[in-house]
């Protein structure tokens, strides 16, 4: 199917990217290629992802706490704190990407 064939070219596209492109930071936040903060999650079965841009300084103590059960009120002000708004995780047109989208154009 196209659906298939375009899958598969987004992968190929994506094969010099490697785990390793990837470090941590909190819950659903990653420091990507050690210059970008990405926020990554899955919706609809489809793992999507906002890329904040690049990072010169990120304060990884907030990042972590936005991976704990913290209130709307707390995430609202980490958020603001990191500079980084906040996202509409649960809206099919929320301000994320596609993660293969997001490599594919990385490569």
């Amino acid at each position: 199917s196209n659906a298939a064939l375009m899958r598969d070219t987004l992968l190929e596209d994506v094969r010099y990217i490697h785990a390793s492109d990837f470090v941590r930071l909190g819950s659903g936040f990653y420091r990507f290629k050690n210059s970008r903060l990405l926020e990554i999650w899955v919706q609809e079965g489809t793992a999507r992802c906002k890329d904040h841009g690049p990072i010169e300084y990120v304060n990884e103590e907030a990042i972590q706490q936005l991976g704990e059960d913290c209130s709307a009120e707390e995430e609202r002000r980490l958020r603001d704190e990191l500079g980084i708004g906040l996202l509409d995780k649960s809206s099919r047109w929320s301000s994320g990407v596609p993660l293969l989208a997001f490599l594919q154009q990385q490569t």
